[in-house]
């Protein structure tokens, strides 16, 4: 069997972007009050604001950041930047870079300032990716298994075909994630979703992870 923790980036709507960044802005405490319940809930850990992404050069592993992903950089101290303006805390919530040069922009919501915030890392830029596409391989969003069956195979005899064992792959979802407006809705009314922790994904020697590349 292999696991697969798939980074397809979905085409990225700049509209549902602002419509999600409006209303976490609006509800950054709440968000931060409970972080617990978010963390214990599938299907709030793996809500994915459109504005939630991160993209780098080279290297496997990028794509959308679920909020889960988002929560647990921020209380790591890994997805915080320095605000320019106030030099408060910057929650980034997107970020792009080079793994070789180590250049590197992103975009976040300052603690201080209360308000949309970019910069940069000015160094360390290799760590913050490693620890996310170690996060994604933690906390995947898709696995698939490789299902076998029976179906014709190439063969140098006969009529050039035979029966074989044959596979193909099979994804799907460990759960389907609340809308960012949804979570938000049933934080503000305290009618959480029953608590579903996501599953941490240990491999071993018959597992095997891939992370897609985008272009």
């Amino acid at each position: 069997m292999t696991i697969i923790s798939s980074g397809s980036v979905p085409d990225f709507n700049e509209m549902d972007a602002a419509k999600d960044w409006k209303l976490f802005c609006s509800n950054v405490d709440l968000v931060l009050r409970r972080v617990k319940d978010i963390i214990a809930c599938s299907d709030y850990f793996f809500c994915r604001p459109a504005f939630g992404l991160c993209n780098w050069t080279y290297v496997n592993g990028d794509g959308p950041l679920s909020l889960g992903h988002l929560l647990l950089g921020w209380r790591d101290g890994v997805l915080v930047g320095m605000c320019p303006v106030c030099s408060g805390s910057v929650l980034v919530v997107s970020f792009a870079g080079s793994p070789l040069s180590g250049s590197n922009r992103w975009t976040g919501f300052c603690l201080g300032c209360r308000a949309r915030r970019k910069g940069s890392w000015q160094s360390g830029f290799s760590a913050v990716m490693l620890y996310v596409v170690e996060l994604r391989r933690k906390y995947p969003f898709e696995i698939g298994e490789w299902e076998t069956y029976v179906g014709e195979v190439f063969s140098w005899g006969g009529d050039g075909t035979k029966l074989g064992v044959k596979r193909h792959l099979v994804t799907k979802h460990v759960t389907e994630p609340a809308s960012f407006e949804a979570l938000i809705a049933e934080l503000m009314s305290d009618n959480c979703r029953r608590a579903n922790p996501p599953k941490i994904i240990k491999l071993k020697e018959e597992f095997k992870l891939r992370l897609t590349k985008q272009s």
